[in-house]
């Protein structure tokens, strides 16, 4: 061997190394965080027992969760459905479920949802937090901590506060690192009267950009920049829906990039015409995880079987 060959071998090696040393995870996928956020329906209102056995009896083996609206430890637990004795679930009950299955690693799940939010102020009731992201508001409201105080109603900042709080306490010591996956989305009903409707889409723009800046200032990660944002619309056939909402939706995910949506259509609601049912969240949920699928953010081709109810 000539000393050009024995030059060029060399640079070979060193260049595998150095590609080797720069990726720490080489050859494993980081763990992935999954957020859920938004109003009621984010938060649950089916009943345990509408929805199917899989979820109500399965014992979740990868599942690390932790719900932050009030409460911002960063301490994770398995979870269970049911936990706490628990009567209602939400749709990520049934996306927890599909990732525990492709998942043999520690999959992260944070929750952010409160029932009756809206993203404008003029839409708000008294008392209520809320998920308006305008900076000026911002600097002049605390993260919401459970109770009804006034200046202390942010969702928006509670969110954050919680990514912030899980990472540094328990996601950053898993020793495969992690990878936030998507944010997933449901809300709107509360922002139905015309006053606040009519600003929907910049509500909606500016709250994603909030989330997406603040994730990526904790996580450094650039791709965060661009997180997915996945949300499922308002059924047409919900006594809160808004046509100025849907439309503002559609738009919001026709021009910001990563950012998709399931059409609920007119799928079953509970009897206060309002909430779906179970037959409805697993069918969201199951959608939400397929869009996924799709724009290959999971670790799998393979599509759920799924019928619009």
């Amino acid at each position: 061997m000539n000393i050009k060959q024995i030059l060029m071998v060399t640079l070979a090696l060193t260049c595998a190394t150095t590609i080797y040393a720069g990726n720490k995870h080489a050859g494993k996928e980081k763990s992935p965080v999954f957020i859920y956020a938004g109003q009621s329906n984010a938060d649950g209102r089916a009943y345990m027992n509408e929805l199917p056995d899989y979820i109500t009896t399965n014992k979740y083996k990868h599942v690390m969760y932790d719900n932050v609206t009030t409460v911002r430890d960063g301490q994770m637990a398995l979870y269970s459905p049911d936990a706490n004795n628990a009567k209602y679930v939400a749709f990520d009950a049934v996306v927890k479920y599909w990732l525990d299955q492709i998942y043999q690693q520690p999959v992260y799940a944070i929750k952010c949802t409160c029932g009756g939010t809206a993203l404008d102020t003029l839409a708000r009731p008294a008392k209520v937090p809320i998920w308006y992201a305008g900076e000026d508001w911002l600097s002049r409201h605390k993260a919401f901590a459970g109770h009804a105080v006034t200046g202390d109603n942010s969702l928006a900042k509670a969110l954050i506060e919680g990514v912030n709080a899980c990472i540094s306490t328990t996601i950053s010591k898993d020793k495969d690192g992690y990878d936030i996956k998507a944010i997933l989305w449901h809300q709107g009903e509360s922002d139905r009267p015309s006053s606040a409707a009519k600003d929907y889409e910049k509500n909606f723009r500016q709250l994603i950009t909030y989330l997406r800046q603040h994730i990526y200032e904790i996580t450094g990660d650039e791709n965060d920049k661009e997180l997915p944002f996945i949300f499922g619309t308002v059924p047409t056939n919900s006594k809160q829906y808004s046509d100025e909402v849907n439309k503002a939706q559609r738009k919001i995910a026709s021009e910001l990039k990563n950012v998709w949506f399931v059409d609920l259509g007119e799928t079953p609601l509970k009897n206060d015409n309002l909430h779906l049912n179970g037959i409805s969240q697993e069918y969201l949920g199951k959608s939400l995880y397929n869009v996924m699928v799709t724009h290959q953010l999971l670790p799998t081709k393979k599509l759920l079987p799924v019928k619009k109810p």
